[in-house]
């Protein structure tokens, strides 16, 4: 039986030594309320307040097979703000981690299949194509993401 993404997560964590705490969208954000969750402005959102904290460090994407949270845009805005606060605070924020049903890539234990699977589909994903539900929203993310100094080129290759 393959070990929970998030238990796997913690016990690398635990075994590296890193302490801190890590921005995971999906328990991190009321779907119900999502209006109040965005706010009128993208540095109102909780995304951007919780990633901006001190005490984040890094952040976990939990990916599923088909790696649907690359071709969404508010997950791109997470990519976008991670690689801002990398930039930002190098020797105290570890960045993005990808972790799967199979283990966390950065750890060493997800199975070289899953890999490699992972590394052949992130070839084809382009930041700006990922998708919203509101046409505002993506507009709104794109422009945050164009803004940035080497804008989706960047993005792409950090990812």
């Amino acid at each position: 039986d393959r070990p929970c993404t998030v238990s796997e997560f913690r016990r690398t964590c635990r075994i590296r030594g890193l302490r801190g705490k890590y921005w995971i969208c999906s328990f991190s954000i009321n779907q119900w309320c999502i209006s109040e969750e965005l706010g009128s402005h993208w540095t109102e959102s909780s995304f951007y307040l919780a990633l901006r904290s001190e005490t984040c460090v890094g952040t976990l994407m939990v990916l599923d097979d088909k790696l649907q949270p690359l071709t969404r845009s508010w997950c791109m805005f997470e990519v976008l703000q991670t690689l801002i606060l990398h930039d930002e605070r190098p020797d105290d924020f570890t960045g993005l981690v990808f972790a799967t049903r199979s283990g966390v890539l950065r750890s060493g234990n997800a199975p070289m299949e899953t890999v490699m699977s992972f590394a052949a589909r992130l070839a084809d994903i382009r930041m700006e194509d990922a998708a919203a539900s509101s046409q505002a929203d993506k507009n709104m993310i794109d422009t945050a993401v164009r803004e940035q100094s080497g804008g989706f080129k960047k993005m792409n290759r950090y990812v």
